[in-house]
This record gives C-alpha cells, sequence and structure tokens, in this order.
C-alpha cells in the first residue's frame, strides 16, 4: 500500500521558501511517538518506507507531506500517529504548530500501481516532474549535484525493487540508461541543511524522454510514480527528494 498525506501547518514566518531546511526536525516529530521497536526496525533498513518533506506552495501555505510505503510503515507512522494529532512540537526551536488540515492526496497498492501501467494506462515518451525539495546523491564519497539518468534510474529502481515483488531486473535497467535521456531541465544549485551539515544539491524541473517502445515507456511512468513516494536520492525520510510529477 502506497499512501500519501498532505498536512497544511500554521507557522508563523512569512515567506520562507526555505522552509525545506526543517526536514529533518519534522522528521524527529514523526518518530517521536512511534513504537521504539519499529524505530529501531527502521534504523536496520537499507531504504526507509516512507519520506516526508515541508514545503511552501504557491499560495504560500505551508504543507507537510508524508508518505508511506506497505501497511506497516502507514500503520506506524500515520494512522496510529501523526494523523491523529492536530498540533505537534518541534523540540529544537521550542515552539508549537497547529495541523490546520489533513487532505489524502493518494492511496493505491503497490501491485495496482504494477498493474495499472502494465495493463490499462497508456503514457508517452515523456515524463516531466518538478523537484520540491533539494536533491542530492553521493557517489564515491562525493555529492553529485548534476543530473544524471544512470544514476537517477538506479536509485529509483533500487528502491522499487526493495519493496515490491515485481522485481526490474539488471538487465532491463542496463536498457533504460542506453535509451533514455534528460531532455530538458531548469535548474539550480542549493544547499539543504541537517544541524551543522550542508549538503550540496539541486531543485527545479526536469524532462526525461525514452526512445522505447510502449511498454518501457509505461514503466518509465511506473517508476516516477513510485517516486512521488520514495523519494528522489539521499535522505528522503529527512526532507530531501521531494518530487512531484507534472502533467502534459
Amino acid at each position: 500500500m502506497l499512501v500519501s498525506y498532505e498536512l497544511k501547518l500554521k507557522i508563523d514566518e512569512l515567506n520562507n521558501y526555505k522552509i525545506y531546511n526543517w526536514g529533518s526536525l519534522m522528521q524527529g516529530v514523526l518518530l517521536e511517538d512511534i513504537d521504539p521497536n519499529y524505530v529501531e526496525k527502521l534504523h536496520n533498513m537499507k531504504y526507509n518506507p516512507y519520506s516526508q518533506y515541508i514545503y511552501m506552495n504557491e499560495e504560500k501555505e505551508y504543507i507537510w507531506r508524508i508518505n508511506t510505503i506497505g501497511e506497516e510503515a502507514y500503520n506506524n507512522i500515520l494512522k496510529d500517529n501523526i494523523l491523529n494529532k492536530e498540533m505537534v512540537y518541534i523540540k529544537q526551536k521550542d515552539i508549537e504548530i497547529n495541523i490546520c488540515e489533513k487532505k489524502l492526496v493518494k492511496s493505491i497498492n503497490i501491485n495496482e500501481l504494477f498493474r495499472k501501467w502494465f495493463i490499462y494506462d497508456k503514457s508517452n515518451n515523456k515524463i516531466r516532474y518538478r523537484i520540491v525539495t533539494p536533491v542530492s546523491y553521493k557517489i564515491d564519497n562525493r555529492y553529485v549535484i548534476v543530473p544524471d539518468i544512470a544514476i537517477i534510474l538506479s536509485n529509483i529502481i533500487n528502491k522499487w525493487n526493495a519493496f515490491s515483488t515485481n522485481k526490474i531486473e539488471k538487465d532491463i535497467y542496463e536498457e533504460y540508461i542506453l535509451k533514455t535521456f534528460i531532455s530538458n531541465y531548469n535548474i539550480k544549485t542549493t544547499t539543504f541543511s541537517i544541524e551543522r551539515v550542508r549538503i550540496k544539491s539541486y531543485i527545479g524541473e526536469i524532462e526525461i524522454t525514452i526512445n522505447a517502445n510502449q511498454m518501457m515507456s509505461n514503466i518509465l511512468n511506473l517508476l516516477f510514480e513510485f517516486a512521488e513516494f520514495s523519494g528522489l536520492g539521499i535522505k528522503t525520510s529527512m526532507g530531501m527528494g521531494g518530487i512531484a510529477k507534472k502533467d502534459g
């Protein structure tokens, strides 16, 4: 089960477009009241079954997006935890924040998502997405802050394979690298702050094109719809890598 909620927060700060730097603080809020045994389980997982980030939307409202992968994550993080709260407390800033609204954005079984793109939906050969919070990848102890199709696809496929029974094999991934490319982008470099660490990253919009058959185009759409739940790149549970697919 893939579930995504958006919570509108009342924060007394004006036009803080870099509110995404609160991501690690919001993770602390999210995990504070969870069963310690489940928190320990999360710490031992290679890929977290959730992502979350905070941002300012076009209406200048502060939105906290929380995504979960699987029923266990949904129950522990959302259903039995944050969805029961009307207010959260951030210790590091010593402030209480009211939750003004809770909205279910999307809910779909991961196998239904797979069937959706393999049986029902027909896609074009382009994917356009907006990077809502900074994205970065760490390769050989360095941060990669230039979009690279091989790194992007590898990251999403590894996360998909960690949670889905419908695995994407290595030979398919290699074929994607040969037939998929970044056809347009409008990005800028930035940094994402976690306590005293500033992570080099990028933010903006990207268009990806695949020169392949309908099936491969559908798989590409599948992967990027899944990435809206898993997040892109590193530290997606701490507020990085939030993306949103664009229509058209």
